[in-house]
């Protein structure tokens, strides 16, 4: 989802680079074909320079900055002042920057980032994100004042009975045959 957004602000002309922040399994390196050697982690720790790691993609204006070696401590290393750098640096050379976390309820790593970002999306699969779940995540967030700018619904299946409604307003045959 976060590489998606990134393509369709990249695609508007914007200047996008996605920040693969899932320290523990970043795969946005594949979503759009570029190496994996060296990322975030690298940066942080000072083994590498920011503007060597960050790759151009396939698609103008897009770049990625990958999860890079894999830490022993991804918590403390994005909690630490050269993670705020490194956004700050960013920010300044970027329209969007963009972060990909992992799952909010899985570890603590997205709630620490919700409080040097500005803005979280949450993403919310259809078929497999529980109310429940949806509730734990948004609460997590919400207990360290994390700015949430909305809900993502992906894996819905507009076919389902349940949906009607929307299926008659996303399908341009609806409007087709109300003219």
């Amino acid at each position: 989802t976060t590489v998606n957004l990134a393509m369709s602000l990249a695609q508007s002309g914007k200047r996008v680079i996605v920040v693969d922040a899932d320290l523990r399994k970043g795969r946005c390196h594949r979503l759009v074909n570029v190496a994996h050697n060296v990322g975030l982690v690298d940066v942080i720790t000072g083994q590498q320079y920011l503007h060597a790691c960050i790759q151009s993609t396939g698609m103008r204006n897009l770049s990625l900055l990958t999860r890079g070696t894999l830490p022993p401590n991804p918590g403390d290393l994005l909690m630490s002042q050269k993670m705020r750098d490194v956004l700050r640096e960013l920010s300044s050379s970027f329209d969007f920057v963009l972060i990909d976390s992992p799952p909010v309820i899985a570890v603590s790593d997205p709630a620490v980032l919700s409080m040097i970002c500005d803005g979280v999306l949450l993403v919310f699969h259809g078929q497999k994100t529980t109310k429940k779940a949806a509730r734990l995540a948004t609460e997590q967030l919400e207990s360290v004042r994390a700015p949430i700018l909305g809900v993502i619904l992906n894996g819905v299946d507009i076919r389902d009975p349940e949906y009607v409604d929307y299926r008659s307003v996303t399908n341009p045959l609806y409007w087709k045959n109300r003219k």
